[in-house]
């Protein structure tokens, strides 16, 4: 049972760093640079907020996170 147990966290983690490492790519591949609007990070890919997709965060990983889930829940033009 440990050894399953531990095939399950380390899996998990290996699965988290897959995503983390996609989320990269991807923001690397659109050319999204991030910027601070107010005390948030932002990153936006698009002309304007209303039109774009956009990801915020206290942190630049966490704002990263949101806008990599945004972008794969929306259709991009």
């Amino acid at each position: 049972m440990e050894t399953e147990t531990l095939y399950n966290i380390l899996s998990g983690q290996y699965g988290e760093i897959l995503e983390t490492r996609a989320m990269w790519e991807c923001i690397g591949a659109l050319g999204v640079k991030p910027f601070k609007d107010g005390d948030k990070w932002c990153f936006l890919y698009g002309e304007n907020l209303q039109e774009g997709v956009c990801g915020f965060g206290d942190t630049i990983f966490k704002a990263a996170w949101d806008f990599y889930t945004n972008i794969k829940t929306q259709e991009v033009i």
